[in-house]
């Protein structure tokens, strides 16, 4: 990997914030013109550098190869922090483990089963509205994707016990 100094930055950094106030005004037109930097790209968090990874290649091999990138510092810290040591967050002693017993769940014969429970959960919320009914479409899609379904919450309870 090149040293950090030597990957592009993202235009629009502001003093303290780095590129935060961006990112948040508007995340999907910020990170969709990140591609035009180059396979890396840098950008600030505050005053922490990022190194957002834009190349396909490169991103397969990161989140195949689990030695490729081990998910360290302050911002990962941070994030088991707030998220637990999970997939996402854990550090690459971990990771292959909690990998491979999550990877039965996402087994193809399974998916059949989850699109069944997607499509009764959906029809469960969308019975709630109503024509004319004025929506705010990111809660009632944060609402739709965090419930738990009582068959899912059941099968995940007995073989997961807290």
């Amino acid at each position: 990997m090149p040293a950090i100094e030597t990957i592009p930055r993202a235009s629009g950094i502001l003093p303290l914030l780095g590129h935060i106030a961006p990112l948040a005004r508007d995340p999907l037109a910020f990170v969709s013109n990140l591609h035009s930097y180059g396979p890396l790209v840098r950008i600030q968090m505050g005053t922490k550098p990022v190194v957002l990874v834009n190349d396909p290649v490169v991103i397969r091999k990161v989140l195949l190869d689990d030695r490729t990138s081990d998910k360290g510092g302050p911002l990962f810290e941070r994030g088991r922090e707030a998220l637990g040591n999970g997939l996402i967050t854990c550090p690459h002693s971990d990771h292959r483990r909690a990998r491979r017993l999550s990877q039965p769940a996402f087994h193809p014969k399974r998916m059949a089963g989850y699109a069944a429970i997607m499509t009764e959960q959906a029809d469960k919320v969308t019975r709630s509205w109503h024509d004319g009914q004025v929506l705010d479409v990111t809660s009632e899609m944060m609402a739709l994707t965090t419930q738990r379904p009582q068959r899912v919450a059941f099968l995940w309870d007995r073989r997961f016990p807290a």
